[in-house]
């Protein structure tokens, strides 16, 4: 999606340094590896984009099946995303009359009026459509929720972007991608040499062969001017809560990416001059440094780092010296110098991107150990969690992904997940396969009722999960047994 919305805004190579940078964003690469509801609602507003883009931009009819799934693509996302409707309403809007507006400065001559009232026209026709479908198609769903549950419902909806509940925000939702670290910090610099060519892109001299790119700027600075004001409020208000805050973070990550990757196009294009490039490189790197300084007493990260310094130490005056022998031309070689400290640039922000992720913590490691002893539990048909706080979402995750017909019960403490069982087995009267989930419950003992005894076994070995200690237990015996 984002080589194909890059591709239809910049053409192939801004498509392809859009996708390039974008697989090695910290929160996407977190994303992928985590179970979260941020990923489906961005890909909406990517689909939902990009069909509005080519319906203005081609002035397709706002019958055709481009408007369908513009219109579908939104509705999906005021079904899953909450309020990221909003932030994708905004967008539209804001970029439409951001539109309308740079036409009429541009050429506002009575003759043109016409075609400046047809495309006014066409453009809000095509915005009503879309909120039509979300009506049709999403509007049941909340009129619903809205009739079952009044403000209660409105408030919940709210909470991903104005803030959470306390038992919300209580949940251990394990490490996250710290705030000043969810995109890579020596990225800035191409991203403000994208967002300034923009704006001069914008505000220049109209050019006839320039027209294209003038709305493409349009429509960048727009989206990634919403996308960081939804993604301020929302760091401000829901900083506990990393999984709402997950879902403005990639829904900022996507545009800010592709005016990097404009920033590099224009690189490639000469539009750039070399003493800019090398202000924007210094920006980089002060950006990357302050960035990281609180990894700086991770020995594992300084090695990592010493040893990319004094790789590129090592290497620069070879190359630079070949360069010079090979180029005899004062512009071949600024070419050169160029190139390469955009690929420095793009190879630096792959580097850390992925290196910002620790793909071996020892809680995914421990999930993953778990995950393997389960495979010798049996059959299993009911299961019980036992926690002072919240439980783990991804610990949730693993335990049921293995039994998902299982029924589930939360409980508190160690006795309360005996007398649970106790009397479930007293109104079914029969056998169940049970298994008891402990985690942070001092109390690992054996319980043992007179008239209905519970003996339960270890299913797995003991393990210090986020610091805390985690039993998993297989209850043995019968009902009057």
């Amino acid at each position: 999606l984002s080589f194909t919305l890059g591709h239809r805004l910049g053409g192939m190579r801004m498509g392809l340094f859009s996708s390039i940078l974008i697989c090695c964003q910290p929160q996407m690469l977190w994303s992928a590896q985590s179970a979260g509801f941020g990923p489906f609602p961005t890909a909406m507003v990517l689909i939902s984009l990009w069909s509005v883009h080519k319906l203005w931009e081609e002035q397709i009819s706002s019958l055709s099946l481009t408007q369908v799934l513009a219109g579908t693509s939104a509705a999906f996302c005021a079904l899953s995303g909450g309020p990221m409707i909003l932030a994708l309403a905004s967008c539209l809007i804001l970029n439409r009359c951001a539109w309308d507006g740079l036409l009429w400065i541009h050429d506002h001559s009575p003759a043109s009026r016409n075609k400046r009232r047809r495309v006014f026209l066409r453009g809000w026709k095509s915005l009503a459509m879309i909120g039509f479908y979300v009506i049709v198609l999403a509007g049941w769903w909340y009129a619903w929720m809205l009739t079952s549950f009044g403000n209660a419902f409105v408030s919940e909806w709210f909470q991903p972007w104005l803030g959470c509940s306390e038992t919300v925000a209580n949940i251990d939702w394990g490490p996250q991608v710290p705030t000043t670290q969810f995109f890579p910090g020596i990225m800035s610099g191409l991203v403000l040499l994208g967002f300034v060519q923009g704006i001069r892109e914008l505000f220049g001299k109209p050019q006839a062969e320039r027209e294209n790119r003038r709305s493409e700027c349009v429509w960048l600075l727009s989206w990634a001017c919403t996308a960081g004001l939804f993604w301020g409020i929302a760091e401000y208000a829901v900083r506990d809560c990393p999984a709402a805050l997950e879902i403005w973070r990639l829904f900022l990550i996507v545009p800010i990416t592709m005016l990097a990757a404009w920033g590099v196009v224009e690189i490639a294009d000469r539009r750039v001059s070399l003493k800019r490039l090398f202000a924007y490189a210094i920006f980089s790197v002060i950006i990357s440094l302050l960035q990281s300084r609180n990894r700086w007493g991770d020995r594992a990260y300084l090695f990592q780092t010493a040893t990319l310094v004094m790789s590129l130490i090592a290497i620069s005056p070879i190359i630079v010296w070949k360069l010079l022998r090979w180029s005899k031309h004062q512009d071949r070689r600024e070419r050169q110098i160029l190139c390469l400290i955009t690929l420095s640039l793009v190879g630096l922000t792959m580097i850390d991107g992925l290196s910002t992720v620790n793909l071996n913590a020892a809680s995914t490691v421990e999930l993953r150990a778990l995950n393997r002893d389960l495979d010798n539990v049996g059959t299993v048909d009911r299961l019980v969690f036992a926690s002072r706080s919240s439980i783990s979402p991804e610990l949730v995750f693993i335990v049921r992904s293995r039994w998902p017909e299982a029924a589930v019960n939360h409980v508190t403490d160690w006795n309360s997940a005996m007398s649970n069982i106790v009397q479930h087995r007293i109104s079914t009267k029969h056998n169940t396969g049970e298994l008891l989930i402990c985690w942070d419950i001092a109390e690992a003992s054996r319980f043992k009722d007179l008239q209905n005894p519970v003996i339960v076994v270890p299913a797995v070995g003991s393990r210090i999960f986020r610091d805390r200690e985690l039993n998993v237990f297989l209850c043995e015996t019968t009902v009057g047994e």
